[in-house]
């Protein structure tokens, strides 16, 4: 009986929101993956808006 394989996944990711004025401001998010047929990464960027 052949003896199953665990495979690792690594990853890291983070977010980070600034605002300028109490309704406004800026978004950033980022993303890294790593598996066994490769790597992913990306990075997000948008403008943030609270009501």
């Amino acid at each position: 009986m052949k003896k199953a394989h665990r495979v690792q996944h690594r990853s890291k990711d983070g977010m980070l929101t600034v605002f300028f004025t109490r309704h406004w401001g800026l978004s950033y998010r980022f993303k890294y993956s790593e598996t066994g047929s490769g790597t992913t990464t990306y990075h997000i960027g948008g403008i943030a808006f609270v009501f």
